[in-house]
């Protein structure tokens, strides 16, 4: 693991710019080339244990031979120690006690494989296996320390159990070096994860972030340009087919006309898109502009009525806007305008849907203002053959009106309100309930 997190963390680390530092090539270098580093170390080592005889006692030409395969030996422990960690422990631990036996003698050689070993078992291995290898490796510096007798040792007023203690404490220090070691390495790869998994999440909120936007843009988009294309094809349709020159006239400059707002709440929605300002470059449709929304679709041949209740006046709905029974009244000013665009944008997808598949029949606006919410209902008769109706539901095979009423659920459920779309009352029915405020 230890060579992946240094790859992970080295990759992390390129600075920005492409510049990197001669200390940084090197550690690059070391986490990419683990095995050559730690062959690098073992080399010196190795070559200090060949060149060091024993600490107390002659050797016979045999007992060389022994120390030569035994440095070859460390040489290859200490190589693998980083990727067969048991192996290198089993194997330092094994040319001590070759010694212990050969030799007679605690040697220069097995002061250092002791050393590693106490290092390399509270370093790399893992919690039971570091217990007994400490287990195995401070009872066999015992056992050879108590092997020494006074014909073999060359200073006789050290007695047994004094050495004994001595190996303890150096074997304790290199097993201490290796603990703070390991915690090092545990600290820095916990780091490590922490910024993987800040990154993962950065990347995931951009995703959602760009999922988001996306899906915006598309229901604005499609709010614009349906409502506008509707109208045209419907106004185009009837100057075509009117013998009335003045009819073909009006609808031509009812196109041109629609055509312009459109391309003007287009260009808003661009000028958003590249500016950073959530505000916006201009106004934003609202409840102020549902009875020229409705002018619009009677221009196009629909027969709407418009009743607004609870909102305090709204332009040009007449006698009609009274308040009716059960309704509280909501202050204009209480309408935020993503709300006030929320019901603008419902009315009129729902007025698009009925001049694609009922343009023939009466419909119904009504837009409340109750006690926390604002209710808005757009009902319309449906066709003889009841075939408008069917093609209106989003959830027919053809899906002609899916993507207008997907948009229509994502902004209600921006504000956490509800949306029904189906038969009722004899007709087609849109029910939409927009909380005045979204509840903490």
């Amino acid at each position: 693991m230890s060579s992946s997190v240094g790859r992970a963390s080295a990759s992390l680390q390129t600075p920005a710019s492409g510049r990197v530092s001669l200390l940084d090539r090197a550690l690059t270098w070391s986490s990419r080339h683990p095995t050559l580093v730690d062959a690098a170390t073992a080399l010196p080592w190795t070559v200090l244990a060949f060149m060091g005889p024993p600490i107390w006692v002659d050797t016979e030409r045999w007992q060389d031979l022994v120390w030569a395969a035994s440095c070859a030996a460390l040489f290859l422990t200490l190589t693998l120690r980083r990727r067969r960690p048991l192996a290198a422990v089993a194997g330092l631990l094994g040319i001590g006690v070759v010694h212990v036996v050969t030799l007679g003698t605690y040697s220069f050689l097995a002061v250092i494989t002791t050393a590693w070993a106490g290092y390399c078992i509270h370093r790399r291995l893992a919690r039971r296996a570091r217990s007994v290898a400490t287990a195995v490796l401070f009872t066999g510096t015992a056992v050879a320390a108590l092997r020494y007798s006074p014909e073999v040792v060359a200073l006789p007023w050290i007695e047994r159990w004094p050495v004994v203690l001595i190996q303890w404490m150096g074997a304790g220090f290199f097993c201490l070096l290796g603990t703070v070691a390991r915690k090092r390495d545990e600290e820095a790869d916990a780091a490590l994860e922490r910024a993987l998994a800040e990154e993962r999440q950065r990347t995931q909120e951009f995703r959602l972030a760009t999922l988001g936007q996306r899906t915006r843009i598309a229901r604005e988009m499609h709010d614009i340009v349906a409502h506008s294309l509707g109208v045209i094809i419907a106004q185009a349709d009837g100057g075509r087919y009117s013998p009335d020159a003045d009819d073909a006239r009006t609808a031509l400059s009812t196109i041109a006309e629609l055509g312009r707002e459109s391309l003007g709440e287009m260009r808003s929605l661009v000028a958003v898109l590249r500016t950073d300002d959530p505000r916006g470059t201009g106004p934003t449709p609202g409840v102020d502009d549902l009875e020229a929304l409705v002018d619009d679709y009677r221009a196009a041949g629909l027969d709407v009525r418009l009743r607004c209740s609870g909102l305090g006046e709204v332009s040009g709905a007449g006698p009609e806007a009274a308040s009716a029974p059960g309704d509280m009244s909501v202050a204009r000013a209480s309408l935020s305008q993503p709300v006030s665009l929320t019901i603008y944008r419902i009315v009129q997808e729902a007025l698009t849907n009925v001049l694609k598949h009922a343009s023939g029949e009466p419909v119904a606006v009504t837009v409340r203002g109750l006690d926390d919410v604002v209710e808005v209902q757009v009902w319309n008769r449906l066709a003889a053959d009841d075939d408008a109706g069917r093609r209106a539901d989003p959830h027919t095979p053809d899906g002609v009106a899916g993507f207008g009423i997907t948009g229509m659920r994502e902004r209600v459920a921006m504000h956490h309100g509800t949306l029904q779309v189906g038969p009722g009352a004899g007709g087609w029915v849109v029910l939409a309930r927009v909380p005045l405020r979204v509840a903490s």
